[in-house]
């Protein structure tokens, strides 16, 4: 396959390994604090928004295909978004759509190597940065000291309406994606009731399941204050990342709504997930879901990985589930 990005850098997911041992209490009990949701707002613009480079309607041209610039408005905040389609395209043609969502301090640029695949095999790509979504270089707008499950859910959520009202998308053929905790959040979309039977299959690179457990489980019984902050992976965010972790602690009943069919990748070297982690939505999801553990391949799965993984793995699953 020609055009493979090389791999971008990423950043891990807050998972088991530092969970609750990585947060600090600033002193002060903040528990009587409402926590707002999905319907929280940023309330401020990325700097990004109002770069002429990223300007809507912005064209980035690659070998086989271009990628538009498009902003997606949530609750007043923005949402950098990128669609890729192949260059010849033609005005007005339909395309399958996957939509992908970036894992915790990550960004849209983390699937920048799946998408010279993906187009060759005929989809159309839509990635996008959750606002918030990381620590330095986030596109969308916000700070990641505000970004919560809940936020990221809704974001997820608002690039989905704005896929379906877009010339390009077949809304009978669409898939979404996630890695890490982005496979986290891309669980509970498609297991919503507002997409509810939106999405013809789900796939899931190395997703977060754990992360709920692992960094809430100290504050379930309600004995322990919410800290005002807590810093995972190094990078700060406030209490109501775990107000937004205990909101979903029935998860496996959460996605279970999704019943289409699931692939989950991940790597043996992962080093935040095992198998034993993916476990409990195999059981959810039923006989719907599939486990592929993918040798030698770490959290991330690198370009190399990918060159075996997308036509072995990847490519079959997501033809099979837009022909159903």
């Amino acid at each position: 396959m020609k055009n493979k990005f090389a791999v971008s850098a990423f950043t891990l997911v807050a998972a088991a390994l530092m969970a609750v041992a990585g947060c600090t209490d600033s002193g002060e009990n903040i528990d009587d604090t409402p926590y707002l949701g999905e319907n929280y707002s940023f309330n401020e613009e990325s700097s990004t928004y109002t770069n002429p480079a990223y300007a809507e309607g912005t064209v980035f041209e690659h070998d086989t295909y271009n990628s538009t610039v498009h902003w997606v408005e949530n609750n007043g905040d923005h949402i950098f978004t990128l669609t890729s389609l192949p260059k010849d395209a033609a005005e007005g043609e339909k395309f399958p759509v996957i939509i992908m969502c970036h894992g915790y301090n990550g960004s849209d640029s983390y699937f920048n190597m799946y998408i010279p695949y993906l187009i060759d095999s005929g989809f159309a790509c839509v990635t996008f940065d959750f606002r918030g979504g990381c620590f330095y270089g986030c596109k969308s707008s916000g700070r990641m000291f505000n970004m919560t499950i809940d936020t990221e859910l809704s974001d997820a959520k608002a690039v989905t309406a704005f896929v379906e009202q877009q010339s390009f998308a077949d809304t009978s053929d669409m898939i979404l994606a996630g890695h890490s905790q982005g496979g986290l959040i891309a669980a509970l979309a498609a297991g919503s009731d507002e997409l509810a039977g939106k999405f013809d299959g789900l796939l899931l690179l190395a997703p977060g399941f754990s992360i709920i457990e692992a960094n809430a489980s100290a504050y379930y019984d309600g004995t322990k204050a919410i800290p005002e902050k807590v810093t995972l992976l190094g990078v700060e965010v406030s209490g109501n990342y775990i107000r937004s972790l205990l909101a979903h602690k029935d998860l496996y009943t959460e996605i279970a709504a999704f019943k289409k069919p699931v692939k989950i990748l991940l790597g043996t070297k992962d080093a935040l997930f095992k198998e034993k982690d993916m476990q409990g939505a195999i059981e959810a999801y039923g006989d719907k879901a599939s486990l592929d553990m993918i040798e030698g391949a770490d959290h991330g799965f690198s370009a190399a990985i990918l060159e075996t993984m997308y036509p072995e793995k990847i490519e079959p699953f997501l033809l099979d589930s837009i022909s159903d």
